[in-house]
């Protein structure tokens, strides 16, 4: 068997089993033994090529070491950010949804943008039968980000049931109908690290990624 026959029985080898460094460079030296007690004594193996053929092993156990030192160092990384990330547990985001939640000892949140400026905008919330039980006025409005701040009442003034409702928000320039974008506004209720990918519970069995928070709040 040849220098170079030798090295592809090496990496079939170690692809057929697999093994970290060690192992391969154990199957190695023992092809290489086994080649040296075998080999023609008119056709003797030459020195360089065993030479090459050890430096390339010596490259190829060093690359699967620092593989495995960076996945140590990636595995730490992500430790440190969802370390840093439980900070923000209690925090309120800001994430693309058309519900209201409607709480008995608070205000409801929420918030929409406008891809240009409007003459009027109006507020319409539905119950989960798609009736509307609210309506609100809510004036001229720029181009951007807007908050919406709910008291949870309907029409007559009257607190509705805790629960969620949708809402709507449609602008008005002139004759042209400019539609909002509807964000809900959630709270982070746990962390957890997902595939490297951070993880934030909003609650209601939802999960979003760090791409999906378009604002994070008090």
């Amino acid at each position: 068997m040849s220098v170079s026959g030798l090295n592809e029985a090496s990496r079939s080898s170690a692809s057929k089993f697999g093994g970290g460094a060690e192992e391969i460079q154990d199957r190695f030296l023992k092809l290489l033994t086994a080649q040296l007690k075998n080999q023609d004594p008119l056709e003797p193996m030459d020195n360089s090529q065993v030479t090459s053929q050890m430096a390339q092993l010596s490259t190829v156990t060093g690359i699967q070491d620092l593989n495995k030192t960076m996945a140590g160092i990636s595995d730490s990384f992500a430790s440190a950010d969802l370390l840093r990330a439980t900070s923000l547990i209690g925090r309120s985001v800001v994430v693309e949804g058309d519900r209201l939640a409607v709480n008995k000892d608070s205000d409801t949140l929420a918030s929409f943008d406008l891809g240009k400026s409007v003459g009027s905008a109006t507020l319409e919330v539905k119950d989960a039968a798609g009736r509307v039980i609210y309506q609100e006025d809510l004036g001229p409005r720029g181009a951007g980000r807007h908050q919406i701040v709910w008291d949870g009442k309907d029409m007559n003034g009257d607190k509705l049931p805790e629960g969620l409702y949708k809402f709507s928000v449609t602008g008005i320039n002139g004759t042209e109908q400019v539609d909002a974008r509807e964000l809900e506004q959630r709270v982070v209720l746990g962390v957890h690290n997902t595939g490297g990918a951070l993880q934030f519970n909003i609650g209601g069995g939802e999960q979003v990624g760090v791409e999906d928070v378009l604002e994070f709040g008090a």
